[in-house]
């Protein structure tokens, strides 16, 4: 049941305290709503609130950011120092073993959606450092692996990162 962050009700219609379908969509796609839902135990109840859909979007506005930028890396398009690709294959390897884990221990999405993130929270910081000798190894085939698990993985609960991709690429343009 959805509730309204900070009050025990639930929200319903004879409360009037709900969002329409039709409303919601003119601010959040499906998408966030979705992913917004994985980030709670099937379990407990939702707290609903603008807030907590502001960050739901706003995670995945930098996991579709994260994925941009590591296919630019792997085109080359990308310049940043030496990755830590045995590090990086770990974390993967981490990753997957935890989702499992998670997934296999009551379904628990915030534990999955945690350990996405850490992902990619480090395959950033590798992406992110400053480059002190243009022209250095790269390690292209480790980020390949990590947009194919995370690919993998959103379709598996319908949300399409592409679109992330595209929302996130709109926004830089209207900076």
């Amino acid at each position: 049941h959805l509730h309204v962050k900070g009050k025990e009700e639930k929200m319903s219609k004879s409360l009037k305290n709900y969002i329409t379908i039709k409303d919601f969509l003119k601010t959040f796609s499906p998408d966030v709503f979705r992913f917004f839902c994985l980030r709670s135990s099937y379990r407990s109840a939702i707290d609903y609130s603008d807030s907590a859909m502001l960050q739901a979007q706003q995670l995945l506005l930098g996991l579709g950011s994260f994925l941009e930028d590591a296919r630019a890396y792997m085109k080359g398009q990308l310049a940043c120092g030496s990755v830590r690709e045995a590090m990086l294959w770990e974390r993967l390897s981490s990753t997957k073993r935890a989702v499992k884990a998670a997934l296999a221990d009551d379904f628990d999405t915030p534990r999955v959606v945690d350990a996405i993130l850490g992902l990619a929270h480090h395959g950033n910081g590798q992406l992110r450092a400053s480059p002190k000798e243009p022209g250095g190894p790269r390690s292209p085939a480790v980020f390949g692996a990590i947009i194919s698990y995370f690919e993998q993985f959103f379709e598996t609960v319908g949300i399409s990162l592409a679109n992330q991709q595209l929302a996130n690429s709109c926004a830089q343009n209207q900076r």
